[in-house]
């Protein structure tokens, strides 16, 4: 069943999220405010009985009819003994989580008397994420006919043809596959379903760069001189499956930034189309074979590309006439009216969401000189408990349609580094997307790289937790989008080098202590951020006024290169506005930083390249994100990885729970006066360092069961299967049933093409 994002993601588990398509139309005319957007993202609990009636009232959401399987149906439900149980965790993951837990039991024991809270909000952040992780894994395939069975149930259709040989290489692989994991492919591809098949396989047979496969064999077409090898990558990556693909055309995006962006309105129709038309193909009545692309190819042969700087022009020629292939109409910086980013996005989201009615800054994109206001973060007006302030839903978190404040506080809508967007369905692949985009999602080619700029180098994980510093390292460009003197004010990057700066931070501290509101207020700030009120994030490191002194000597972060524009560079001229706030400093090689137990993670033009590598490296990722990976659904947020609202507001009280507040005379929270404030961030001595080991653990163990090469090219192999089908003229006809009955297998097997 599809619900929501907003609602669905019912532990703060990335997933299953909305696609962008199908999320967008997740809150409709006037069910969502900008105070459920607060709760949501911040306090939204688990399995809340209210928030699924709402979900189940939302018609775009209900299932179809095949979903829920009757009694008449060739498709039973798994019987509940067949569900396997969690994977074991490894000893060093045990030994982890057994320290941590006996110090959570030490805190619940003393309770009673204790004059502060005995459990951070993060405490209950972990626990959650525990639970939903175990459930999750309780619904793993170890069978074709497990996998078959879920599918059918889950997804209202039979696998498609060659999903067999698919399980066959997750078994032999040891791949986890819970079909939950693969809801960003079906989120992806629903609204296609209301293209004509022919017309769909056109327009990507169209594409300037493409993964080709033809009768088992791959090829990459596209010039692609002077550019980053995305393309070979994910070509190389295919190639694995290829025996195993019925002919298909992937159309790559070779830009950094998103760029299939459809209006709700047209989206909600194609959605509907999709559902209307959606049905469980009677068994006999199932073909097993595609039809192929013979007649795309005889129209549309790719035999011949030229590039622009933009590598835009695009030619074909059949049978030696050139004619021009199918090109959306583009909106770039030059198309008159000029329209900010975020006008095209909002106009993504539902109408009633939050954002639908919000217009850009008066600077957004260029538009127009000028300052840029800081909207108001979360803090300032959202609703909050005593468990506030701390994402909970990972997936509303970076949606800007529940988030309009984003649209001053990423990049990618106030100044994206690149534009060239549609608002034609199209198929175009990428390597990640904005909550409202319409592209179509694979694991980013970055990935796939042995590069150590973002693998760290093969092997490279860092030394053990005990010997690593608690310290705090960053490094990147100041990319993001293109900062001007108007706008970089509004980056995230430049708001994580800025907020975990020590001196700065020290100078609000002290302006903040001499200020009229005695220090519970938001007097002073800084050019991207301001320190949030003690009120809401009130640990003692913060009350005594250390907070600075203690960035200073525990983070390192910088940018090693400024990148200004309008030339993308760091001459002075172009960074004289940054020049006062900034300066470049030598880069640490990724390896190197896994020393430190705590690295930030900052999206750059699009998504980071190396999250995944941080995931590996055994110390605790910090992420902050705007953007939609392959891999969200697979990944529990305050188990593998920590969370961050796009503000970062909640980063200085993070970092002061994972390092149990020490400070020099390793005081921590001994040095701490009794305080009746339900916010208070007291710990016991040393559970935060234990429960970053056990986020520090979990997730490379996890990251290593669930993100490597073979689990990508799973993923892509799936998503080319589906793809496929959706091309596919036949395709409500397509579908694997060898595992249901005898007779009604055969009965289909009569009907290959």
């Amino acid at each position: 069943m599809f619900f929501p994002k907003h609602i669905a993601n019912s532990a703060g588990r990335r997933g299953p999220e909305s696609f962008s398509t199908v999320a967008r139309f997740a809150c409709a005319a006037g069910l969502i405010t900008m105070a459920a957007a607060g709760f949501l993202l911040f306090n939204y609990p688990p399995d809340t009985a209210t928030l699924r009636k709402v979900a189940a009232k939302l018609p775009l959401f209900v299932p179809s009819p095949t979903t829920s399987v009757a009694a008449s149906s060739p498709v039973a439900p798994l019987p509940t003994a067949s569900s396997p149980a969690a994977p074991s965790l490894e000893a060093d993951l045990q030994a982890a989580l057994a320290a941590y837990d006996r110090l959570v039991a030490d805190a619940n024991s003393s309770a009673a008397t204790a004059t502060a809270t005995s459990l951070h909000p993060i405490d209950h952040r972990i626990a959650a994420a525990r639970t939903a992780h175990d459930t999750l894994l309780t619904r793993r395939s170890h069978t074709v006919a497990d996998a078959a069975i879920r599918y059918r149930n889950r997804r209202g259709r039979h696998p498609p043809p060659g999903f067999e040989a698919w399980m066959a290489y997750a078994i032999n692989h040891d791949a986890v596959i819970v079909e939950e994991f693969f809801d960003r492919i079906y989120h992806d591809l629903t609204p296609f379903w209301a293209l004509e098949p022919n017309t769909l396989a056109a327009r990507a047979a169209a594409g300037h760069h493409i993964v080709r496969v033809r009768s088992g064999a791959v090829s990459a077409i596209g010039d692609t001189t002077g550019r980053v090898p995305w393309l070979q990558l994910w070509t190389d990556l295919v190639a694995e499956a290829a025996p195993f693909l019925p002919d298909v055309d992937m159309p790559i995006n070779y830009m950094d930034e998103p760029r299939v962006l459809v209006p709700w309105d047209d989206m909600a129709r194609y959605v509907a189309k999709e559902q209307a038309e959606r049905v469980l193909t009677p068994a006999a009545e199932a073909l097993q074979s595609f039809l192929g692309l013979a007649s795309v190819d005889e129209a549309v042969t790719a035999a011949e590309t030229t590039s622009d700087t933009d590598g835009m022009n695009h030619t074909s020629q059949t049978n030696g006439t050139t004619k021009e292939a199918y090109e959306p109409a583009w909106i770039t910086r030059a198309t008159e009216p000029r329209v900010p980013f975020w006008d095209l996005a909002r106009a993504a989201c539902a109408p009633g969401s939050p954002s639908r009615d919000v217009p850009a800054l008066a600077a957004g994109d260029d538009v127009a000189p000028g300052p840029l206001e800081l909207p108001p973060p979360d803090w300032r007006g959202a609703p909050y408990t005593d468990t506030a302030g701390y994402v909970w839903n990972a997936t509303a978190a970076a949606d800007p349609c529940v988030q309009p404040h984003l649209r001053g506080l990423h990049a990618a809508f106030v100044g994206p580094r690149s534009m060239k967007t549609t608002t034609e369905l199209v198929p175009l692949f990428s390597g990640c997307k904005l909550h409202v985009n319409n592209d179509i999602v694979l694991p980013g080619a970055m990935y796939l790289t042995d590069d150590p700029t973002y693998s760290g180098g093969e092997g490279a994980h860092g030394p053990d937790w005990d010997a690593k510093t608690p310290t705090v390292v960053w490094r990147g460009a100041a990319t993001g989008g293109r900062n001007t003197q108007a706008n970089w004010a509004h980056f995230q990057r430049h708001r994580l080098v800025e907020l975990l700066n020590g001196t700065t931070v020290g100078r609000l501290e002290a302006a903040i202590s001499t200020s009229d509101d005695g220090g519970g207020g938001n007097a002073k700030t800084a050019s991207t951020f301001a320190l949030a009120p003690l009120a809401r994030y009130d640990y003692p490191r913060r009350r005594r006024g250390a907070l600075g002194a203690w960035l200073a000597r525990s983070v390192d972060v910088g940018f090693t290169d400024l990148l200004c524009a309008p030339q993308h560079d760091t001459d002075a001229g172009a960074c004289a506005s940054v020049a006062p706030f900034f300066h470049e400093v030598a880069q640490v090689p990724l390896a190197d930083q896994y020393a430190h137990k705590f690295l930030p993670d900052a999206d750059g033009n699009s998504f980071s390249a190396r999250f995944r590598s941080l995931l590996r490296s055994t110390s605790v990722p910090l992420k902050a994100t705007a953007f939609a990976e392959w891999h969200d659904a697979r990944l529990q947020p305050w188990l593998h990885y920590v969370p961050l609202d796009n503000t970062l507001q909640e980063l200085h009280a993070v970092l002061a729970f994972f390092t149990d507040d020490d400070d020099d005379d390793g005081g921590g929270d001994k040095a701490a006066e009794p305080t009746d404030n339900a916010n208070i961030t007291t710990t016991a001595p040393r559970r935060g360092d234990a429960a970053a080991r056990v986020l520090a653990t979990a997730g490379q163990r996890w990251a290593e069961q669930v993100l490597r090469r073979e689990d990508m090219l799973l993923y892509v192999w799936r998503l080319l299967l589906e793809f496929a089908r959706v091309c596919d003229e036949n395709r409500q006809r397509l579908g694997y049933v060898a595992d249901l009955p005898k007779e009604e297998a055969a009965a289909a097997a009569q009907g290959r093409v």
